[in-house]
């Protein structure tokens, strides 16, 4: 007769009860295609059934559709080169919706190169969105901050030769201005205030021989003629006295 090791036996009847209890937690793998690259993601779940992921790059959010008969959870492992939260370098935490509704979750390990998250699922849920900053981002991984490595110093470059200034432009000596030509007047015309005007007419001086006869040249004029007719008449008178007495001879 076989004999068994009671041990044995008890060993094997646990792991087959614990297998087939539906509240038994076991972890799965699923890949999940970003930009052409396909990044496996690991997660357990407890009472839930996972059916498949959806990736939004626009709004920055991972999607697990799941089948919950009943409340249970879900733990997600997100490598830090596939979904992150990330700003400045520094983590952010994610945003967590069930079916549109703020979700319980908390996130129970962190790394420089994973995250992983445990999300409470109520019964009849199905979908879970975890909304982040970055997908694909395996640069930007938060890691220990190196020492800061010195930079060279720059070589110091020799000082410019001055400059020497310009000398300053000479002017050009202005144009002698021409004088406008003075305006020429006519005969018999002057030029008075840059205008031709009649030349004035200069009266002569009258000498003292054209002087205009006085009243005494007008007397002594009378008296010289009553003068010659009293000569005259004396020498007519004394002619006459010398022709008769020449007649008187003839007798």
């Amino acid at each position: 007769m076989l004999r068994t090791n009671p041990l044995l036996t008890i060993s094997l009847g646990l792991i087959i009860a614990v297998a087939a209890s539906p509240s038994f937690a076991y972890a799965e793998t699923d890949s999940v295609i970003v930009d052409g690259t396909s990044y496996d993601v690991t997660y357990d779940v407890t009472e839930i059934t996972v059916l498949g992921f959806d990736v939004d790059l626009d709004f920055k959010s991972l999607t697990v559709f799941v089948d919950a008969p009943s409340s249970g959870s879900l733990s997600i492992t997100l490598e830090r080169n596939f979904f992150d939260s990330v700003s400045v370098g520094a983590d952010e935490g994610f945003f967590v919706l069930t079916d549109g509704e703020i979700a319980t979750f908390e996130e129970t390990e962190t790394t420089s190169e994973y995250r992983v998250l445990r999300i409470d699922v109520s019964e009849g849920t199905l979908d879970v969105e975890i909304i982040g900053s970055e997908f694909g981002s395996s640069n930007d991984t938060v890691e220990d901050t190196p020492e800061p490595v010195e930079a060279a110093p720059e070589p110091v470059e020799a000082a410019p030769e001055p400059v020497e200034a310009a000398p300053e432009p000479v002017e050009a000596a202005p144009e002698p201005v021409e004088a406008a030509p003075e305006p020429k007047c006519g005969p018999g015309t002057v030029l008075e205030d840059d205008v031709c005007v009649l030349e004035p007419t200069v009266e002569p001086v009258p000498s003292p021989s054209d002087d205009p006869p006085t009243k005494h040249s007008g007397a002594a004029l009378i008296y010289g003629v009553v003068g010659a007719f009293i000569i005259a008449g004396a020498v007519g008178g004394i002619l006459g006295s010398i022709h008769k007495a020449g007649k008187r001879r003839n007798r």
